[in-house]
């Protein structure tokens, strides 16, 4: 696929991408995207010639063609080889409107423009007609519509036809022959026929509009009858009520983040705010302007909470005040008590503020501008206006804006005519910070004025009582129109965009949250200014307020919303989840909403990002460096417990022979070959403007910028593939924010996230999103696979010393941030990131495309379905109940006593050791990354391993086969009666009874139900050592114990022992494969190499139970 895909159009001066159906934008950056992707796939020379031959025609900018564009009412002929789509172009008595779109659904939401609905529509009335459309470009905000001839195609009306390409396969009955029929029967199976579209266009709209609360029991929604929502919807119109609320498209750079969530229609530009010729337009900038001012007064409202503002007025007193919503004062000073927790992540303050934004928009259309936003169906509808009860402090606060953005356009004038004399006197009144206006569409920080009023417009939306009548509050009104979400979950179901239903009480309750914290924060700043000059009355008037107007039984606004909040977090934890994962029956295929994913197919993607990686690292990174060593995990030495900033495995003095050289390899590398001199060293132009523009030798040399960017840039790349990699591997994955949260150096306030430990690269991330909540921690612990880890600890090697010096030519005295997943100047991922990452690759591995979401979902069902509960258990560390990993806590509590510590201090504080030790957190997270890789087959995948079969297919079954039938064998365990059984059948003895308390304590710490990972048994000669290795190689299910001792004189006295008991077993040899319930083998054996592999084997085959060293 080259040059041949693509037509020149001389007359209309595009290119046209005959593959793709669309023309290409005219810009040589966008080109190189385009020709990257599929179905292209360009690379090279192949690329560049190609952009080359593109760049020799004349085209027509976007500007251009957009004004070109021919007059809609006036089809032209089609363009070769764009798509051709059926469409509708509206026919009302306007003669100036010229709507078109590819969906009927918009048709009739632009009805209401012309005063009219779309019911009104009639054969004999048309208010729209069908027709054929083309776009010059399909991106986002470039689409733009024209009508084309069709003479193939008969003109028809009404709602016939469905949005897509004309080309499509033959309808059912198409290739039928027909017979003649008389003009009266034609006309009836037409009538038919038009019904029948017809009703799948009434079941379309019936869908469309929120229904009451039906009479049937088993339509009713506990939560939403509770809550009301129905009733105050009832007969409005889904996409009236998203865009009720929708912010405005940004028309000005100053308004970062004013954008529209809910615009999913690219063939509709007429936004209902931009209307022409009705007086809106003015309309618009005002609300651009007033949400821009509004974002800026909650950023300045959280400077005032924000720990890190050295304007922070917010004390853990007013933090408890300002959540005091039960009203009990005598416990405010509790250490208990709920507290204002004013640390948000910047995504999840973005997301509270555009909330707060999409209810001032809400107000805004559905309060305060007449046409009240909704359309009456009928005449007797209720629509929110008529329940909404704006109170009079509303009303003025909302007068004293508008009046404040029509002074700012007044001064604005004077200030482009240059009138600045006639001016001064109209305007002696104005407030001086007015001055500080930005011209027409937006605010500058420094606009005070509006963002006081737009702060008192708040808090009269607060301070407002409702009674019996919760609707009446503007507030509550845009709750429960955030009640409702698109029921878009299938990416292939397209048309389901246009759908709603009504979100879970979980999701929703989110929505409560985010504008309860909003309104803290407001209140908060509110008072702040208010007592700007007595900061010591601040708590007083915090309480006043709080008491009134912020309590759960006060009939206020954000009284019901608590109540609401509690009654949703009863009603979220009883639901279930709609969506199932459901399996194949052969247990090969996991499906959840609607994309299936295969076994093999992790397999797959993991094998494709870490060929793509290595590939990056050691040619691009490494500069294809041919004496270079792997970095290798099993090699290296960590301190764990090392604090000092900036330290990490590569500081530590025991791996400084193993890292000799690495901090400036690459640069080395830079400096020793011509070839890369030639690609990174250029003459410094600053030198040579300041010499007087001479070329001579003397002239000063720098690294090359743009060098330095395709560097960067394949820095990126690499740390992309590294980022899936991680996230699907190790176990089941984490969330976003909590990934890109992993650092590889100690910082100021935390250790590291990148260690070593046993052998293994450990990933340890405490952040979780309850963090934000709740103010605790939480241990996140994973195991890279030793191929990756070793990829990541190469990179960290030699990488970071070159990008530290790359970065300082741009910002001297600079450093690296150590956030592994940031650009070059500091700037970490934003959480996006990880799904677009997790998307792309999957492209590129050839699997079905999946998100966080997705992923996090289906690795839980896969962990239900692939692991026993035993193995379960060690991924689910936090649902451990601590106090049952300790039998005997009367003996611990006796030993804290002797150490003159109290009991908690004892078990948390000494030896960094809980009930729940920190090594037995390591344990299971080890055996639960080990188990997740057994799973997937990881490590035999990446270290390319081939099964042992003799075809492809036979190797694709075994791997299935694997993935189906692996369950993890645990070594058995026993209660003491059951300890106690076996003894007594080991020595045919029914009254045998265990030594307390050596014995009996060895015996349940060793084969017990809690046994940890290693024991160290001291007692006393004759007190029964040999009788607890003996009962765990007794016990039922048991495999292998390999027992070592020191002497042959020992040996022979075991041996004797072991026959009289009856216990099978085996004296290893050099070359021995036996395997019995104990394998005995010499100290000085067992420190050969193929005593080592023939104990591995036993560890592959899960036939190991335990290793005891005697006497030792």
């Amino acid at each position: 696929m080259g040059l041949d895909s693509f037509t020149y159009d001389p007359d209309h001066r595009v290119i046209v991408c005959r593959p793709c159906g669309t023309c290409l934008v005219p810009r040589p950056t966008s080109w190189k995207s385009h020709l990257r992707a599929q179905p292209h796939r360009m690379r090279g020379e192949e690329l560049r010639l190609t952009i080359e031959q593109l760049s020799s025609y004349s085209l027509r900018p976007v500007d251009e063609l957009r004004q070109w564009r021919v007059d809609r009412k006036r089809p032209c002929r089609p363009i070769e080889g764009l798509t051709v789509y059926e469409g509708y172009i509206c026919c009302t008595d306007d003669a100036e409107c010229d709507y078109c779109t590819r969906r009927i659904e918009k048709m009739h939401d632009h009805m209401p423009a012309h005063g009219k609905r779309a019911s009104q529509y009639t054969d004999d009335r048309s208010l729209w007609r069908s027709c054929r459309l083309q776009t010059y470009f399909t991106a986002k905000g470039l689409i733009d519509y024209f009508v084309i001839d069709d003479p193939s195609i008969s003109p028809r009306t009404g709602a016939a036809g469905a949005a897509g390409a004309v080309s499509g396969p033959p309808t059912l009955g198409s290739s039928l022959p027909i017979s003649p029929s008389s003009q009266e029967e034609g006309k009836l199976f037409e009538d038919l026929k038009a019904d029948v579209i017809r009703a799948s266009r009434d079941v379309e709209e019936k869908a469309s509009v929120v229904e009451g609360i039906d009479e049937s029991r088993a339509d009713r929604v506990p939560w939403l009858i509770h809550t009301g929502f129905p009733t105050h919807l009832r007969g409005l119109r889904d996409t009236e009520i998203i865009s009720s609320y929708a912010l405005p498209r940004s028309i000005d750079p100053l308004d970062d983040g004013i954008c529209s969530e809910d615009d999913e229609d690219d063939d509709d530009h007429n936004d209902d705010d931009e209307n022409k010729g009705d007086g809106t337009g003015r309309t618009a900038t005002d609300l651009r302007r007033i949400l821009a001012a509004a974002e800026g007064m909650l950023r300045d409202a959280y400077r005032l909470c924000s720990d890190k503002s050295p304007e922070r007025k917010m004390t853990q007193q007013r933090a408890k005040r300002l959540s005091n919503f039960r009203g009990e004062d005598s416990k405010l000073s509790s250490i208990k008590a709920d507290k204002f927790r004013s640390f948000k992540n910047e995504s999840s303050l973005t997301s509270y503020f555009r909330i707060q934004k999409q209810l001032l928009a809400y107000y805004y259309r559905t309060v305060f501008r007449a046409d009240g936003h909704f359309t009456r169906e009928r005449d007797d509808q209720i629509v929110p206006r008529d329940t909404i009860e704006a109170t009079s402090m509303q009303q003025q606060a909302m007068k004293n804006i508008i009046s404040i953005l029509r002074r700012q356009d007044k001064m604005a004038r004077g200030k482009d005519g240059k009138n600045s004399d006639d001016d001064d006197d109209d305007d002696d009144d104005d407030h001086d910070h007015a001055d500080n206006c930005n011209e027409g569409n937006g605010v500058v920080d420094g606009d005070c004025e509006l963002k006081h009023a737009i702060r008192k417009f708040c808090i009269s939306l607060i301070c407002q009582t409702v009674g019996s009548r919760p609707f009446r509050s503007a507030i509550l009104s845009f709750s429960a129109m955030k009640s409702r979400k698109k029921s878009w979950t299938r990416q292939s179901d397209k048309e389901q965009r246009r759908l709603c239903t009504w979100h879970k009480p979980g999701n929703f309750n989110s929505n409560l949250s985010a504008l309860t914290w909003t309104a803290q924060l407001i209140l908060f700043d509110f008072i702040c200014f208010q007592k700007q000059d007595d900061e010591d009355r601040i708590p007083d008037l915090l309480d006043q307020m709080c008491k009134k107007y912020f309590q759960q039984m006060t009939e206020t606004p954000y009284g019901h919303i608590l109540q609401w909040r509690l009654y949703l977090f009863v009603a979220s934890s009883t639901e279930l989840a709609t969506h199932q994962a459901r399996w194949s029956l052969d247990g090969e295929t996991v499906d959840y909403m609607g994309k299936q994913l295969r076994m093999e197919q992790v397999s797959q993607l993991a094998l494709s990002e870490f060929r793509q990686a290595h590939s990056l690292l050691y040619d691009e990174l490494l500069f294809g460096m041919e004496d270079v060593a792997p970095i290798e995990a099993w090699r290296l030495n960590d301190d764990l417990d090392l604090e000092d900033y900036g330290a990490s495995w590569m500081t530590d003095s025991r791996n400084r022979e193993i890292l000799a050289g690495t901090h400036d390899a690459l640069l080395r590398q830079i400096e020793g070959r011509a070839s890369l001199r030639r690609v990174f060293i250029r003459p410094d132009q600053r030198g040579l403007r300041k010499s007087g523009g001479g070329g001579g030798s003397g002239g000063r040399t720098c690294l090359c910028p743009k060098a330095m960017a395709i560097y960067e840039a394949h820095v990126q790349e690499f740390l992309r593939r590294m980022l899936t990699l991680i996230q699907i591997l190790p176990g089941p994955p984490l969330r976003s924010p909590e990934l890109l949260s992993i650092t590889y150096i100690n910082t100021g306030p935390r250790r590291r996230s990148v260690l070593i430990w046993e052998k293994l690269v450990m990933i340890h991330v405490r952040y979780h999103k309850s963090q934000e909540r709740t103010g605790a921690e939480k241990d996140n612990i994973r195991f890279l696979p030793p191929a990756v880890g070793d990829l990541l600890l190469t990179y960290l090697a030699f990488v970071p010393p070159l990008r530290q010096v790359f970065l300082r030519q741009s910002k001297p005295g600079a450093l690296l941030s150590p956030y592994l997943w940031s650009k070059l100047g500091g700037e970490v991922w934003r959480d996006g990131m990880v799904s677009s990452c997790l998307r792309r690759a999957c492209t590129r591995a050839e699997v079905p495309q999946f998100q966080v979401a997705w992923w996090r979902q289906v690795a839980a069902s896969i962990t239900k379905e692939k692991f026993s509960p035993k193995e379960q258990a060690n991924f689910h560390l936090h649902e451990i109940a601590t106090l049952d990993e300790v039998e005997d806590e009367t003996e611990l509590a006796d030993l804290a006593g002797m150490s003159n510590h109290s009991f908690r201090t004892f078990n948390f504080a000494y030896a960094g050791s809980t009930t729940l030790t920190v090594t037995n957190s390591l344990h299971r997270a080890y055996r639960a990354s080990q188990s997740w890789r057994s799973l997937f087959r990881i490590d035999s995948v990446l270290q390319g391993k081939r099964p042992r079969t003799v075809s492809e297919a036979q190797a694709q079954g075994s791997l299935l086969s694997a993935c189906k039938k692996t369950q993890f064998r645990t070594r058995p365990v026993a209660r003491e009666d059951g300890i106690t059984s076996v003894a007594r059948r080991l020595y045919n003895d029914p009254d045998l009874q265990l030594r307390r308390p050596g014995q009996r304590d060895a015996l349940l710490a060793t084969v017990g139900l809690h046994a940890p990972e290693q024991v160290v048994v001291v007692l006393a000669t004759g007190s029964g050592k040999t009788l607890i290795f003996m009962v765990g190689a007794a016990l039922e299910g048991s495999a292998t114990t390999i027992l070592i001792l020191p002497t042959v004189a020992l040996s022979g006295n075991m041996l004797g022992r072991l026959d009289k008991v009856a216990l099978k077993h085996h004296i290893w040899h050099p070359g021995s494969r036996r395997s019995a319930p104990i394998v005995i083998v010499s100290a000085e054996a067992a420190c050969t190499e193929s005593f080592l592999e023939y104990a591995n084997q036993l560890c592959s085959r899960q036939q190991l139970d335990r290793i005891v060293v005697d006497e030792l």
